[in-house]
C-alpha cells in the first residue's frame, strides 16, 4: 500500500505544465462543442414558453367571447386596449386612471423578447390583430372598413375564418413595450406593421389563431413594412377574398 501511494505521488509530481495545458485545451474544446447545443436548448425552452403564453391569451379571449355574445375584445378607441380588457376582467389587474405602470406583472412578456429598461415592470411582447379587434382601419384599397364586418366574432360563416391570427410576437424597435396602454402604444398589429411582427424563435413568428392553434411563420426579412409573415392570415375580406402575406388571395 505504501509503494502504491508513493508511486501515485511520484506521478502527480511529474505532471508537466504541457500536460496540464493539453487537458485544459481538451476541456475548452468540449465546452465549445457543447455551447451551441446548450444555446439551442435554451432557445427551444423560450419557444415553448412563448407558445404556452399564446395558448393562455387564447383561453382568456375565449372567456371574453363567451361573456360578450361571441365577440373578441374589441378596439374601443385610444384608452381601452385588449391587454387591459383581459387584465381587468380575468387577471385581477387594477388600473389607476391613465397610470398604466401600477401593474407589476410579466404575464404579457415573451421569454424570447428584450425587455425595455423603460418598462421593466410590465413588459409586453405580443400584439393583437387589429382587424379581429374590429379596428376601423381599411382592409384594402376598397371603401370597406374592418369595423363594418363580422370578423371580430368567433363564429363567422367565412372560409378560413378560424385561421385568422389573433395574437402574435411583437416588438417596437427591437424591444418590448408595456401592456395596458392605449392603442397608440402599439397594442395592435396591421398589415403594414412588418417591422413590428418579430421572428425571434428560430427565426420564426409565433402566433395563435381563432381556433386556438399556435402556429409559426417565416418572414421574407426584406425590411419592408409589408413583411408581415408568409403564412399568417390577417383578415377575411368577404366570402371570396382574404389577406395573406400582404396579398389579397381568392378562395
Amino acid at each position: 500500500m505504501k509503494n502504491t501511494g508513493k508511486m501515485f505521488v511520484w506521478k502527480l509530481n511529474s505532471f508537466t505544465l504541457i500536460e496540464l495545458l493539453v487537458v485544459i485545451s481538451i476541456i475548452a474544446v468540449l465546452a465549445a462543442m457543447l455551447l451551441p447545443a446548450l444555446q439551442k436548448a435554451r432557445e427551444s425552452a423560450k419557444d415553448i414558453a412563448c407558445r404556452n403564453n399564446l395558448r393562455t391569451y387564447h383561453s382568456l379571449m375565449i372567456q371574453y367571447v363567451n361573456d360578450y355574445r361571441g365577440y373578441y375584445p374589441q378596439w374601443m378607441g385610444e384608452t381601452y386596449c385588449w391587454s387591459r380588457q383581459l387584465g381587468e376582467l380575468y387577471l385581477n389587474h387594477k388600473y389607476n386612471g391613465s397610470d398604466y405602470t401600477v401593474i407589476r406583472s410579466k404575464v404579457f412578456h415573451c421569454p424570447g423578447g428584450v425587455i425595455s429598461q423603460q418598462y421593466p415592470q410590465n413588459p409586453r411582447g405580443y400584439a393583437m390583430n387589429a382587424y379581429v379587434a374590429g379596428s376601423d382601419a381599411y382592409y384594402s384599397g376598397t371603401e370597406q372598413p374592418a369595423g363594418l364586418t363580422d370578423v371580430n366574432q368567433r363564429d363567422v360563416p367565412f372560409q378560413n375564418n378560424a385561421q385568422m391570427m389573433l395574437v402574435a410576437d411583437f416588438a417596437l424597435d427591437g424591444e418590448e413595450t408595456f401592456f395596458g396602454g392605449k392603442a397608440a402604444n402599439c397594442e395592435y398589429l396591421y398589415r403594414w406593421h412588418g417591422k413590428r411582427i418579430i421572428n425571434r424563435h428560430h427565426r420564426k413568428i409565433n402566433y395563435v389563431v381563432k381556433n386556438g392553434s399556435v402556429m409559426q411563420s417565416g418572414k421574407r426579412n426584406d425590411g419592408t413594412t409589408g413583411d408581415i409573415g408568409l403564412n399568417i392570415i390577417w383578415f377575411i375580406a368577404d366570402r371570396t377574398r382574404y389577406m395573406k402575406n400582404n396579398v389579397t388571395c381568392s378562395f
